[in-house]
């Protein structure tokens, strides 16, 4: 039972990935898509560029495994990267490829932290150390923490990426206490409302999964204990 249990949600996991990276609301196509990116591109988002995304395979698994294991995975993992075209505008960041929706919009709100790490940044992963050690990136390396996960990107303007994240972050608190006499355009509001609905969905899905997940540790728990 607890491989069915592990397949389940395993299976979830892939219909989460599929459902977060639709082209519209409502699941949409490429053409829509397309219109998707015709609008923010051309709407004058508060900032735009191409960016590079980094990957670590197994980063979950590697950030609890010993050094002299994680030193030999070194020779066999590689980094996984992949450019992108970065859009923020309204209360989002957006990321496409060849004009596609990639991934689910961010809310800005959602970013705890934006920061360049070095082998020198205190905090650093194992996963994070063995990025950096690859020499993948070219030049600096960005960390976004989004709630209790991370993202790794390379951007060519990054001080102006990391200021704009935090200025725009707190716009967004300040609009949301209706502190500030700034109003979004009826386009952003539109673009916010697509936004909206894709992550809430994401964050449905992934507590099934969340859920699932801990229910198969769980029997996975128990039945250690009563061998």
């Amino acid at each position: 039972s607890n491989f069915y249990g592990l397949a389940s949600t395993v299976k979830i996991e892939m219909s989460l990935r599929s459902n977060t990276s639709s082209n519209s609301p409502s699941g949409g196509n490429s053409i829509r898509n397309r219109s998707l990116y015709s609008q923010i591109s051309s709407s004058s988002p508060s900032f735009s560029s191409p960016i590079t995304s980094f990957k670590v395979p197994l980063s979950l698994l590697i950030n609890v495994l010993p050094l002299f294991i994680i030193n030999i995975l070194r020779l066999i993992i590689r980094v996984r990267k992949v450019d992108r075209t970065i859009f923020i505008i309204g209360d989002y960041m957006w990321k496409f490829d060849d004009q596609q929706l990639k991934g689910t919009p961010i809310p800005l709100t959602s970013i705890t932290a934006v920061s360049p790490i070095t082998p020198l940044t205190s905090d650093l992963s194992s996963s994070e150390r063995l990025l950096l050690n690859s020499k993948t990136p070219a030049g600096n390396l960005l960390r976004l923490r989004i709630s209790d996960k991370s993202k790794y990107y390379e951007v060519g303007e990054s001080e102006v990426f990391i200021t704009t994240i935090r200025e725009l972050k707190q716009e967004v608190i300040k609009r949301n206490l209706k502190h500030t006499p700034y109003t979004l355009s009826d386009t952003e509001k539109r673009l916010n409302r697509i936004a909206k609905e894709k992550w809430e969905k994401k964050n449905r899905v992934q507590k099934m999964v969340d859920e699932r997940r801990e229910e198969w540790e769980g029997n996975v728990r128990s039945g250690l204990l009563s061998s």
